[in-house]
């Protein structure tokens, strides 16, 4: 089982979302971390601004939490599901 595999099952706390390849935020009790697949990445403090309206990730006080979240991050990506609406019948 990979590491990160391994810190899903033990934290119960912090979840990882994905939409699309590449897409993918990670939220625990306190922050929601976002970067999609163009590399752009967001940072919300829930704490403070439950809307998400101030994105925080440009600060340098948050470096470290979003080390800590991306550690979430999957490794590599997989290929997508192929459109089964468009499968041949």
């Amino acid at each position: 089982m990979n590491q990160n595999r391994r810190m899903q099952l033990n934290n119960k706390d912090t979840k990882l979302m994905t939409y699309q390849r590449g897409n993918h935020a990670v939220r625990d009790q306190r922050w929601r971390y976002i970067r999609y697949a163009d590399g752009t990445e967001e940072l919300y403090d829930h704490g403070s601004d439950a809307n998400e309206w101030h994105n925080v990730a440009g600060q340098p006080t948050n470096a470290e939490v979003i080390d800590r979240l991306k550690r979430w991050l999957p490794a590599t990506e997989a290929l997508p599901a192929p459109d089964m609406r468009r499968a041949k019948k």
